[in-house]
């Protein structure tokens, strides 16, 4: 009779890895789990096809953050903590319609040994058509997940407004140190707004709006760059206006951020793709 018991015990335990080949495991120090490993260090909490809903609470892991995968429609990503071994699971949710309480069902997952919080680092990498979420360990990059870019697409911005426009501030100073690189690149997929100079990098994604011939920015995400005093006062990145000549450029945070708050229209050198 123990050893039926025992049989069936062993028979359940190997279903249950199967279903989990799927969700590998990434050691920094060694490299992908075995299989048989991977099974072992799963939880049947956190599982690709699970449906949960927010607030919803786990007995093995602890949520450490979530967060909103930009430009694309309804996903997102989480992180959560084995209480015990102390692994980390990545989870992508895509957020199911719901009335009264935020739903979501798992798409996909990743494990990881051996990385210690401050190592963990996911960033998203904006691309042509799709957006790039890449996992790193210890700046090593273990797992990237490519999506659809939802942004912006070439029904809502006119094949005439592609292309890379570009100024130069303080462009005659005698000091080098004040002359800034500025440019807006306009593709199907993506509007990035980048400044260049002495001690400053800023390269932004901007959100848009077209107006006949003119066109509307705004602020959306900071690609590279951290958050700066100029980006509390005003997220707007104004009105770039085709007057059958010249791309001319109203822009508040130009304005703040180079001219001392002064208000200036910019003239934009056009590159076509």
């Amino acid at each position: 009779m123990i050893k039926k018991i025992t049989s069936i015990v062993i028979i359940l335990f190997l279903i249950s890895c199967k279903g989990q080949e799927k969700n590998k495991i990434i050691d920094s120090k060694k490299g992908t789990f075995s299989k048989k490993e991977a099974c072992i260090n799963n939880s049947n909490e956190i599982y690709i096809g699970k449906v949960f809903f927010e607030g919803d609470e786990l007995n093995d892991y602890e949520w450490i953050k979530s967060d909103k995968i930009k430009n694309v429609d309804s996903l997102s990503y989480s992180i959560y903590q084995n209480k015990q071994t102390k692994y980390y699971i990545i989870s992508i949710e895509k957020n199911l319609k719901n009335e009264d309480v935020e739903k979501f069902k798992i798409i996909d997952t990743l494990n990881i040994k051996n990385c210690v919080s401050s190592d963990l680092k996911i960033k998203e990498n904006i691309l042509t058509s799709k957006i790039e979420v890449n996992v790193f360990c210890k700046s090593k990059i273990v797992k990237t997940w490519g999506f659809k870019s939802v942004n912006v697409n070439e029904s809502q911005i006119p094949s005439n407004w592609l292309g890379n426009y570009h100024m130069n501030i303080n462009e005659e100073s005698k000091d080098w140190r004040e002359i800034k690189s500025i440019s807006v690149s306009i593709t199907k997929d993506s509007i990035v707004y980048e400044a260049a100079g002495y001690q400053l990098f800023e390269r932004y994604l901007l959100k848009i709006k077209k107006n006949n011939n003119a066109i509307n920015l705004s602020f959306d995400k900071i690609i590279n760059g951290s958050q700066n005093a100029v980006l509390e006062k005003t997220k707007d990145f104004g009105e770039i206006l085709y007057d059958g000549k010249n791309y001319n450029w109203i822009c508040p945070y130009i304005d703040i951020s180079f001219m001392n708050g002064k208000k200036n229209k910019y003239v934009l050198k056009k590159n076509n793709f």
